[in-house]
């Protein structure tokens, strides 16, 4: 069981190291600004694009989300563990 705690930990940790480093977060701000651009720059008939834009948006948020959940998961195996080692 603790073993688990620690890997949950371990993988927590790994991802906030992720979401906190300027370079991903320089990434992600330059997709999205860059996607933005592109759409705001599309043509009436670049329906296919814009939606092409919208799917790469979701998709990299979804990223960010499944990053924050993992990290958040580290959070609460600490906090368990904590308190099944008191």
């Amino acid at each position: 069981m603790t073993r688990d705690y620690q890997d949950e930990m371990s993988r927590g940790e790994a991802a906030r190291q992720i979401i906190e480093d300027p370079l991903f977060d320089e990434a992600f701000q330059t997709i999205e600004r860059e996607c933005f651009e592109a759409w705001k720059g599309s043509g009436w008939k670049d329906a296919d694009r814009r939606e092409a834009l919208y799917r790469q948006l979701k998709a990299l948020g979804e990223v960010r989300t499944r990053l924050t959940a993992v990290m958040e998961g580290g959070k609460v195996a600490r906090s368990l563990m904590e308190k099944f080692l008191r």
